[in-house]
């Protein structure tokens, strides 16, 4: 199936998901050129693969003018599809508080990240939210 695929990619990301798509890869004969940001997680991918991270982000990697490698794979549809929010699991009305009954942090979703959860706790709903609704800065 992947026999005529050239045995080049770029993996734009060095944390657990990037780990994760690198066994895909690998068991298919693809080591991936892989491109992070911080030397904290690139140290965990390459601890746990064996592979060297580009540290510096991608325009930092791009500015060393790579061979663009081919055929080109656009994943970042994927990527926020797993991406997790924080959600309204209960309806809740204009100036009730949030809280561990009615937020969790749900995939897919396009609110607030799970790293604002204790931060959203407590705080007002400034309107009406239906239940199911990603949970913003301005709600």
């Amino acid at each position: 199936m992947f026999d005529n695929l050239k045995k080049e990619m770029w993996l734009i990301g060095a944390g657990g998901m990037a780990i994760e798509y690198t066994k895909i890869l690998s068991s298919m004969g693809i080591i991936p050129t892989v491109i992070g940001r911080r030397k904290a997680s690139a140290q965990g991918f390459t601890k746990t693969t064996g592979i060297e991270v580009f540290c510096g982000g991608i325009n930092a990697f791009l500015e060393t003018k790579p061979k663009k490698p081919f055929p080109n794979w656009d994943v970042i549809t994927l990527c926020e599809g797993s991406r997790t929010t924080n959600c309204l699991v209960k309806d809740i009305k204009a100036g009730e508080a949030f809280t561990p009954d009615n937020i969790r942090s749900v995939r897919p979703g396009h609110g607030l990240p799970p790293k604002f959860y204790d931060e959203v706790l407590g705080k007002r709903a400034t309107c009406d939210i239906k239940k199911g609704t990603p949970v913003l800065r301005k709600n």
